[in-house]
């Protein structure tokens, strides 16, 4: 006796019923199940870092980047406060020491920061993009504001060191001619706006 197949429309896998027994399905042993696919792992030219150095680099970075404008925004509120021109050249001293720190750990998280998104694949999506472009803009549009009231300073202790006449008033006149305020609040608001877009990447 010949028995005689019905194919089921099964759409993961194979299946026969037997006629008189449709509530029985025998599987297929060759048949595969279909499975999700991935991207095939990128290419190495070489021995490279993996993921999470490279994000300990950049949170490295961002940790002394934070340090050495902490310590340039202190002594910006620290001059208006002390009116005494040798503490304020003591002041000026520590900042200028940050200087190379700042530019070092800048350097540090740009690299850390793009050598995670190169490995983790982040660059398709439009947060990394934004979080770039907020940190270079943001240092842009402040460092012009920080560097000129510092020497504004600088030049009026330099005057002052000459035997050059300046009053007491024209001296607290510089010294309150910056803007620590809109600084500080300008440069927080976008490093919690970066920190937003790394940990949450909204897009």
């Amino acid at each position: 006796m010949v028995l005689t197949h019905a194919p089921c429309l099964h759409p993961i896998r194979r299946c026969w019923r037997t006629p008189g027994r449709l509530g029985i399905e025998h599987r297929d042993p060759h048949a595969t199940t279909t499975r999700l696919k991935r991207k095939p792992p990128r290419r190495r030219l070489g021995p490279a870092m993996s993921y999470g150095w490279w994000k300990f680099i950049h949170l490295v970075g961002v940790v002394c980047f934070v340090a050495a404008h902490g310590t340039s925004m202190a002594a910006t509120f620290l001059m208006r406060r002390i009116h005494e021109p040798q503490q304020v050249s003591g002041i000026l001293q520590l900042s200028a020491a940050t200087v190379s720190a700042f530019y070092l750990s800048t350097l540090v998280l740009l690299v850390g920061g793009i050598g995670a998104g190169v490995e983790g694949r982040w660059f398709d999506q439009g947060w990394i993009w934004a979080s770039i472009i907020l940190l270079v803009g943001i240092g842009v549009a402040m460092f012009p504001m920080a560097r000129g009231h510092f020497r504004r300073v600088r030049m009026v202790l330099e005057l002052m060191d000459t035997g050059t006449a300046v009053s007491r008033d024209d001296f607290v006149r510089v010294l309150n001619s910056g803007h620590p305020t809109l600084t500080a609040g300008t440069g927080s608001a976008a490093l919690l706006l970066i920190v937003y877009l790394m940990v949450l990447k909204p897009f």
